[in-house]
């Protein structure tokens, strides 16, 4: 049975309507999911970072924190020498220096005018370290929340759920895209 103009131009309406109604409410979950996923850490910024943006075609869920990526994805296994470049100081020591041309004296000129190279060490802050940091030779693991949030809400949908949805246009079986 063919549908009149005026029949076509109500469904359009209906199915336009019905699409963003259902892309709303599954970036909404999925977000939502995300941001229990997300971890906190001591300040709670990468968190309040998170931001959700809707466009006709899909969704896109972003942290702006500057180590969101890092956090999310871990350490590449080329990241390269860890290099640091501390302002120029004075180390005092508890106890005199026993050799070479500071001897006697409890400190010393300390400079890195090419940096400080770890080569593949890795320093992380830490507030339960002595001094706030520590150095590692173990890369960061990434933790894909936003990945474990989308896998999460589009498994728990029913085969029913997921019919309807592809018969709106839904692609469900999508990639994530990483933003450079």
């Amino acid at each position: 049975m063919a549908l009149s103009a005026k029949q076509q131009q109500v469904w359009n309406t209906f199915s336009t309507g019905f699409r963003k109604a259902c892309l709303t409410t599954l970036a909404n979950q999925v977000y939502n999911k995300a941001q229990e996923l997300v971890p906190e850490g001591e300040s709670g910024n990468l968190k309040k970072s998170g931001s959700l943006s809707i466009s006709d075609s899909g969704f896109n869920i972003t942290y702006s924190a500057p180590y969101a990526m890092l956090v999310h994805d871990g350490e590449a296994e080329d990241a390269g020498d860890y290099i640091q470049f501390p302002k120029d100081h004075i180390r005092r020591y508890k106890d005199e220096i026993k050799r070479g041309p500071y001897k006697g004296s409890n400190s010393r000129p300390v400079s890195y005018p090419d940096g400080r190279n770890f080569k593949q060490q890795r320093v992380r802050k830490w507030s339960g370290a002595e001094r706030g940091w520590y150095t590692t030779d173990k890369l960061r693991e990434g933790n894909p929340w936003i990945s474990k949030a989308y896998q999460e809400i589009f498994s728990s949908l029913s085969a029913k759920e997921r019919r309807y949805l592809e018969g709106f246009g839904f692609n469900l079986n999508v990639e994530m895209t990483k933003d450079k």
